[in-house]
Order: C-alpha cells, then structure tokens, then sequence
C-alpha cells in the first residue's frame, strides 16, 4: 500500500505550508515510508515566549484519520505515568476513548498543535511550578482514566457496567432486545440504545476493545 503522502501530495504539501507559516521552527522529513515532523515548540503566553521544547510528531499511515503520535525528545520532562507519558515514552494527549473532543481528521495540522500538543505541554510546565500539582484539568493516566471517562459518559459507577457497555459497544451488531446494559432490567431499545448507537460512531471498536481487555484485568485485580 502506497504512504498517505504519496496518495495525497496535496496534503503533505498543505501541511508543508501551513508550518512554514505557523511554526518555521518545525521541520517535515520522510524516513523509511513514514513522515515525521521535528524541532522546537516554543510556548507562547500573551505575546511572550515562556518555554520551548525539542518535540517529535510521528504521523501515522493512515493520517489523518489515525491520531499523530508525539514525543519529547530533548529530555526535559522525565517520561512517567504521573506526568502522562506511556510506557513507550510517547506523550498521553488525552484518552484515545475520548479523542472525539480533541481531535477531527478534518483538523489541520496547526489545530492539532494548537489544541492538542500546546496544551500537553503547558500542563507539564504548570506541573513543574506547582511541585506536581498543576490547577489544569486532566484525566487520571491509564486505566484510572478510562474508568473516569466512561463512569462520567455513561453515568454509572460499575465498571462491570462499564464493560457490559463496551461489550455492547464492540459487537459485530447491536440488538434492540438485549437487555441493557445499564441493569434497569428493560430492554436496550426501551432505555440506552440511543446512547450505544451514539458512541459507537464516536469511538473507534480498536479503542474500545482495548479499553475492555484493561478493564477486565483491572476488575481482576481487585480481587
């Protein structure tokens, strides 16, 4: 299969022109197939440069419908779970079950920046001010964050009904007369189907099946 960047010239040539215009500092470069995007981020707050980070933005084969992976690549920000980074040294944007909020294949390149990769990084510069305890909001990292979302979303406390959702959620088809998962008693169609169907559009089964593994070895290892 052909990279993205071949298939679509004109999008790796708009987004060549958009950082030319937006963030001179960054730089494209293509490597074995895939196309990286490397240099300074400089964090700017009213007009005044507060912070600069040496970042790394990987994007996927399939860009822009998979989200961009990035990385610190200078050191500055020690690579651990309390500061939102996973075991693989990438950055935790934000949770990849909820990256309908954040993140559109329709966004631009400087969007995804913009609200996506600045944010990050301004909480890892309030958290270094205020000793670890930055006054952002952000989730909880891993799975205490996939729990905090979908309690929230769902409106429910059970991560048993959690997972009865995601089960739902990650069918091949979803029927109206199972019963549902929220344990009213009453069947999908008379109670959440709207709600299934809802998310089932807005988080992609890959997400939601990992969510289901993790969720399930979490509640295991409550036990």
């Amino acid at each position: 299969m052909r990279p993205w960047f071949e298939v679509k010239p004109e999008v790796y040539s708009g987004l060549q022109n958009l950082l030319s215009e937006h963030y001179p500092s960054l730089h494209t470069l293509i490597e074995l197939e895939c196309v990286y995007l490397r240099g300074a981020l400089p964090i700017v707050v009213d007009g005044k440069e507060i912070d600069r980070f040496q970042i790394e933005i990987e994007f996927p084969h399939n860009y822009p419908y998979d989200i961009p992976i990035v990385r610190e690549t200078a050191g500055q920000i020690e690579k651990i779970g309390d500061r939102h980074f996973n075991s693989d040294d990438t950055a935790c944007l934000f949770l990849k079950d909820e990256s309908y909020k954040h993140y559109s294949p329709d966004s631009t390149i400087v969007d995804f920046i913009e609200v996506c990769v600045k944010n990050f990084f301004m909480w890892q510069i309030e958290y270094d001010l205020t000793g670890g305890k930055p006054t952002r909001k952000a989730r909880a990292h891993g799975i205490l964050g996939t729990i905090e979302f979908y309690r929230e979303e769902l409106e429910v406390d059970s991560i048993e009904t959690v997972i009865k959702f995601l089960e739902y959620h990650t069918s091949k088809k979803v029927k109206g007369h199972w019963i549902c998962y929220c344990g009213s008693g009453k069947e999908l169609r008379r109670c959440h189907l709207e709600k299934v169907r809802d998310l089932r559009v807005k988080i992609p089964k890959k997400y939601a099946t990992n969510s289901i593994a993790a969720l399930k070895a979490f509640s295991k290892s409550q036990y």
